[in-house]
């Protein structure tokens, strides 16, 4: 019994390790089952959070909706929602990292997926921050650019100056609509830029040392003016304006001081054209350059003088006619005064001849005689006229020419055109309601020369 119990007891002991590895290999097995289990659950967990990610996906349409096809940003976007989008991709990337540092040799559905919507988004936050910036270089009663929507009359925000514009960079973005309407944006922005420092120029060059230069010009305060007017900055222009209106001063004192010395030239020029008409005669009249010109009335026949004539004659149809002889002719004078200045032309000298005719030369004063002899048809003939004209004409030596025809009208002006004279004649009749109307003279001087008078009535 004792030796039965002592093997019992030794195969109790066979017993138990047996029993014990039986119980060890089973739990192995359990283990290798639950982890394999755990992979699979992890994997089913990791490729469902990937399906966000995938064409169909929540994640992906919700970065769709961030930009169209044209590439422009959706209306409203702010950082806050593409800040959650990011949060949302990177808790995904750690998961696919940690998934593959514990799952080895593992590919996993739409991972690249992950790597796309980032340069997307990366793209569309890159985009916001320069739309944003753009946006700050106006005033911002309304944005300039949102969505698609492009605002008009844009105007440069305070204290933006050309260095503000530059450093806006387009360079990194594809070409898009997005892109193109961004440049036009930073076009507006440099050309209102560049308004502005034309501007300050312009009005700068009226002033010297703080103070407007005394001989600025009417044209350099109007070019400025001009400049001033193309700023749109309120700010700015409200400054230019203040400087312009003290150059306008000093422009209109230099206008009124000229304008008064003009008048008092004219006033010389008038006097003294009156003082020659009155002594030698003539009409005193304004060309359209506002010069005064004395106009002699003469027609040719204004020698003084005595002259005796006699003619013996016999014309007939037919026949030829010879006219020879001398005499003394006499004009008068035409002066222009241009302000202060004057000029004297003496009488002329010559001769004259008509149709078969033949004259000698005349002078102004001596004596001379003329006979006429003429011939005509078969029965023959003669005119033979003697005389002698003698007389003198004081002041004139020269040859200006006279009026021959028509005459100077009550308006005071000689025209060199009909358009000219029929211009200002009808400007006259816009403005002044006291005329009914005008007659256009045509004045013919002696030297061939027509110009033109209006006669109002």
């Amino acid at each position: 019994m004792k030796k039965w119990n002592k093997l019992s007891k030794a195969t109790k002991r066979i017993s138990i390790v047996i029993g014990a590895a039986v119980v060890l290999g089973g739990g192995f097995g359990g283990y290798k089952v639950y982890a394999q289990q755990q992979h699979t659950q992890a994997k089913a967990a990791i490729e469902a959070s990937l399906e966000e990610v995938g064409n169909q996906g929540a994640l992906a349409k919700t970065i769709a909706t961030f930009a169209n096809e044209k590439g422009y940003l959706a209306k409203d976007l702010d950082s806050k929602a593409i800040d959650t989008v990011k949060q949302q991709l990177n808790t995904l990337r750690n998961s696919v990292a940690d998934y593959e540092e514990k799952y080895s040799n593992e590919d996993l559905a739409n991972e690249a997926e992950i790597s796309k919507l980032e340069k997307e988004i990366s793209t569309v936050e890159s985009k916001l921050s320069t739309q944003l910036a753009v946006n700050k270089l106006y005033q911002q009663e309304t944005q300039a650019l949102n969505g698609s929507e492009v605002a008009k009359s844009l105007v440069l925000a305070d204290k933006v100056d050309a260095k503000a514009v530059e450093a806006v960079k387009l360079d990194k973005f594809s070409e898009d609509e997005w892109k193109k309407s961004v440049q036009s944006l930073l076009d507006q922005a440099t050309t209102q830029v560049k308004d502005i420092e034309s501007a300050i120029k312009a009005v700068n060059d009226c002033y010297k040392d703080n103070k407007v230069k005394s001989d600025v010009t009417k044209k350099s305060y109007e070019s400025a003016k001009k400049a001033v007017d193309k700023v749109k900055r309120q700010t700015d222009k409200e400054a230019l304006q203040n400087k312009l209106t003290e150059v306008k001063k000093v422009v209109d004192a230099n206008e009124k001081k000229a304008k008064e010395a003009e008048e008092k030239k004219k006033a010389e020029a008038k006097k003294k054209a009156e003082a020659e008409a009155s002594e030698n005669g003539g009409t005193v009249v304004e060309t359209k350059e506002g010069e005064y010109e004395v106009v002699s009335e003469s027609n040719g026949e204004g020698n003084t003088g005595s002259q005796s004539q006699s003619q013996v004659g016999n014309n007939s149809s037919g026949g030829p006619s010879r006219n020879s002889g001398s005499g003394s002719y006499s004009s008068g004078n035409s002066s222009s005064y241009k302000g202060g200045g004057s000029s004297s032309n003496s009488g002329n000298s010559g001769g004259s001849s008509m149709g078969g005719v033949s004259g000698s030369s005349g002078s102004n004063s001596g004596s001379g005689s003329n006979s006429n002899a003429g011939n005509s048809g078969s029965g023959g003939g003669s005119n033979s006229s003697s005389g002698t004209n003698s007389g003198s004409n004081s002041g004139n030596t020269g040859g200006a020419p006279t009026i021959v025809s028509g005459y100077v009208g009550n308006s005071g002006r000689v025209f060199s055109t009909a358009l000219e004279a029929n211009t200002w004649a009808n400007n006259i009749l816009d403005t002044d309601f006291s005329k009914n109307g005008y007659y256009l003279v045509g004045i013919f001087y002696s030297d061939g020369s027509e110009k033109f008078s209006i006669d109002w009535y």
